[in-house]
């Protein structure tokens, strides 16, 4: 049955329910419903399953709010996922540096909850628990748990979206992503697979605590053992980086592959103040000031998954 006669349908059972209102009222309150919803979505969230996903991704670089270590980090990850059909999903990930001996750089729990509002609004929220290598160069390795929510809005023609993330670790530090896409869809005419192109713009704002932290601390890796770096300055909130994005997608019935080359142009130099407090309590350095390198970053993602 077409989405035009399960409207009309749902139309004639709410005119033949609704005797206490007039016939124009019932109209006017029945369109008004009906426009508000979209059968289609409902048919296809009834059709729902639950399923397990295994994938495994390469990135060339690991690249935070246009920030990443000196020399290019790439990682290796597999991964395994849960998603129940009721929009509960959990997840394991593991973070391998391609080199000789694929050495583990961390390893990452993931749990969380998505939902549809109506057919534009949507709604998640999730939990990343991280546990870094303490040899770890990535500049987020001061981060041991990340708590968010993202918010989309499918407009018909562009689609809006918003994360807010709150990340504890050396420093507490929060951060939010603002992005705007539009998707071109293709599909097959018996649905077996889809091929879609998502031109994306994002822009990142937040607190760099963990960042300058992580930084700094290994700069001055020759300081004796017991040396206490803090920071004292300001860890205040502001733009990081803009970053441009393509995703593009090719799904089949249980498997996919997809590729993302990104470009991050990081913006407003991070400027710290610290502190060293040295083994005996004496004070290196009662203040001491470094202000970041920042540079612009093309990289890319590559995976492939595989639902069951």
């Amino acid at each position: 049955m077409t989405s035009i006669k399960l409207r009309y349908l749902f139309f004639l059972l709410t005119i033949c329910s609704t005797k206490v209102q007039s016939q124009e009222d019932t109209i006017l309150f029945t369109k008004g419903f009906l426009d508000s919803i979209n059968i289609d979505d409902l048919i296809k969230s009834s059709q729902k399953k639950s399923y397990f996903k295994i994938q495994a991704s390469y990135l060339s670089n690991s690249v935070y709010g246009g920030r990443k270590d000196a020399s290019a980090l790439p990682y290796f990850t597999p991964s395994i996922e849960y998603n129940h059909k009721s929009g509960f999903y959990a997840g394991a990930s593991l973070g391998l540096l391609p080199n000789s001996s694929f050495n583990r750089d961390f390893y990452s729990l993931d749990a969380g909850f998505s939902f549809d509002t109506s057919h534009r609004f949507g709604a998640s929220f999730f939990a990343n628990k991280l546990f870094y290598s303490d040899s770890s160069k990535n500049v987020q390795s001061s981060v041991d748990l990340s708590l968010g929510t993202s918010l989309t809005y499918n407009a018909a023609i562009v689609n809006f979206s918003a994360v807010i993330t709150a990340m504890f670790g050396s420093k507490t530090d929060v951060a939010l992503c603002l992005s705007a896409d539009h998707s071109f869809n293709f599909e097959s005419d018996t649905s077996k697979y889809s091929f879609s192109v998502t031109p994306t713009i994002s822009t990142y704002f937040g607190t760099t605590g963990n960042y300058q932290n992580t930084k700094f601390e290994k700069r001055f890796l020759g300081y004796p053992p017991g040396t206490v770096f803090a920071s004292i300055s300001p860890n205040k909130f502001q733009m990081l980086s803009y970053e441009f994005s393509l995703p593009i997608y090719y799904d089949k019935e249980s498997w996919g592959i997809f590729f993302t080359p990104y470009y991050s142009i990081a913006v407003n130099p991070v400027i710290t103040s610290y502190k060293i407090t040295l083994p005996n309590g004496g004070v290196s350095n009662p203040k001491y000031t470094t202000t970041e390198k920042i540079s612009n970053t093309f990289f890319v993602e590559l995976g492939l998954y595989y639902r069951f």
